[in-house]
């Protein structure tokens, strides 16, 4: 099992997102039509599903360029076993992608868990951050863009935002007067 973390590319110290989102939107269109020629030549319907795109791991809460821990939830549907990769990217970048590649059991449900880092771009009063997730499996040498059950493959989520702040209380008897 491996994370990985694509970065864009910068010139003057002024990232190229309109490049890289026009980049991505090509890539995803190529993906499309090689993900249908793919599940036709091997037989159908894909073998893993993305139950759950991603959700908080624990209590964190996602700030502006700060690194938290992001759950993703798969299900291998099939009597075999399967590997995927679930990868997500946060609307404010589109250009970073995060993600995880992860090796399921037949019939298994698996929570894999791996590192984010929403854009510094991100409104200190956020309280949700959006990102955009999808899911490749593999296939022989290839990684197969899977669509869900409804037909769609990119899936979209929140993650909530914001500083956590500490509180300290205490709990005890009141003292009686005297």
């Amino acid at each position: 099992m491996s994370g990985f973390v694509s970065s864009t590319s910068r010139r003057d110290g002024r990232e190229l997102r309109v490049r890289h989102a026009a980049v991505l939107a090509g890539l995803l269109a190529v993906a499309a039509g090689t993900e249908v020629r793919a599940q036709e030549a091997s037989g159908g319907s894909p073998a893993v599903r993305l139950t759950n795109p991603g959700r908080a791991a624990g209590l964190e809460r996602y700030a502006a360029g700060r690194w938290a821990s992001v759950a993703v939830e798969l299900h291998n549907v099939s009597d075999r076993e399967a590997e995927a990769t679930a990868v997500m990217s946060f609307e404010g970048d589109p250009g970073v992608q995060f993600g995880r590649r992860v090796w399921l059991p037949p019939k298994a449900r698996l929570v894999a868990r791996y590192l984010a880092r929403p854009p510094e771009s991100l409104p200190p009063d956020a309280r949700r951050v959006p990102f955009k997730a999808l899911l490749y499996e593999r296939r022989g040498t290839e990684n197969v863009l899977v669509r869900d059950p409804s037909g769609e493959m990119l899936h979209s989520g929140l993650l909530p935002a914001g500083e956590m702040r500490t509180v300290t209380g205490f709990v005890g008897a009141a003292a009686e007067d005297q």
